[in-house]
């Protein structure tokens, strides 16, 4: 390779990680809400899928409209807080989902956990 050539490179490259520093340092919030949408969007419609593959009885139904309406309430919250409440509460139920089955233990601890993410929402 040429020093010409070498020293473009590194040119170009150097400009081209600035260009996406400031980017994202200062609109990086911006980039965020852009995409807020479909990132609440894809969790949401994977946790939807994960209750939809549970066997059918009351519980499933239950936890239906119990996920729903919390979901519901988390639009008040910033991109970053919303994303991690979505996060923390999949990786909690992710072992219930397990066994495909659902009972009144299990959705009286999913129940408890949104009541406790409520009540830390409030704090």
């Amino acid at each position: 390779m040429k020093k010409g050539c070498f020293i473009s490179v590194i040119i170009f490259l150097t400009i081209l990680l600035m260009v996406i520093f400031y980017t994202v340092r200062f609109h990086g919030n911006e980039i965020l809400e852009a995409g807020k949408d479909k990132l609440v969007e894809l969790a949401i419609s994977k946790i939807h899928s994960d209750i939809n593959n549970l066997e059918s009885n009351n519980y499933v139904d239950s936890l239906k409209i119990v996920v729903d309406n919390y979901f519901e309430n988390l639009d008040s919250l910033d991109i970053k807080k919303e994303l991690e409440k979505i996060e923390e509460f999949s990786d909690d139920i992710e072992v219930i989902f397990l066994d495909s089955k659902i009972d009144s233990a299990e959705f009286d601890f999913i129940t408890n956990i949104l009541v406790k993410y409520e009540q830390r929402k409030e704090n």
